[in-house]
């Protein structure tokens, strides 16, 4: 069973932390996309700790448009 999990925060993956590990515990596997706010190290980078829980991200999307220059022209790209 395959799992996708969207996650555009810190708060999201707080919340959803142990629904996913109980999954994995499970046999399914989780498929983390992460965006917005989850990318940012600023806001807490989510990326490191799904790492620690031996998690890698399945996908990225570049969504988050404060500070990163190359994010700000792949969202206004998308959105033209």
């Amino acid at each position: 069973m395959n799992v996708t999990v969207a996650l555009g925060s810190r708060a999201n993956f707080g919340s959803i932390r142990s629904a996913m590990l109980a999954l994995r515990r499970r046999g399914a596997e989780v498929r983390p996309v992460l965006f917005a706010s989850a990318l940012s190290d600023r806001y807490g980078d989510v990326k490191k700790s799904l790492e620690r829980d031996d998690c890698k991200p399945f996908a990225a999307l570049a969504t988050h448009i404060e500070g990163d220059v190359a994010d700000m022209a792949k969202v206004s790209g998308l959105s033209a």
